[in-house]
């Protein structure tokens, strides 16, 4: 029985040591000049699962697309997508479809 609450204490201490991400760090987070989209999304994401607080999903996407770069910032503010799945799958597409533009 001790070994287990020792275990238990262990395992608190080492919950609480953990880093913790501020709102300032979530705030600051943005698209990398080169970074895919995806990649962000996800940077984004990890970084948002160790913020102390929680956000409810719509407004984690509405943060994490004002961390994109401006032309996909632009574009899916107006789309409103319901889930992270939605918002990386929208975000590709419309990565691809500027990179596309950009080479003819």
């Amino acid at each position: 029985m001790s070994s287990t609450i020792e275990e238990l204490a262990s395992l608190t201490k080492a919950i609480e040591a953990q880093d913790v991400v501020s709102m300032i760090e979530l705030t600051k987070a943005h698209q990398g000049e080169n970074e895919l989209v995806v990649d962000f999304i996800n940077r984004w994401t990890s970084l948002n699962l160790n913020w102390k607080d929680h956000f409810s999903e719509t407004s984690s996407i509405e943060m994490c697309i004002q961390g994109m770069n401006w032309g996909l910032r632009y574009v899916l503010q107006g789309l409103k997508a319901n889930t992270f799945e939605e918002l990386a799958t929208r975000a590709h597409d419309m990565e691809l479809s500027m990179t596309l533009r950009e080479d003819q």
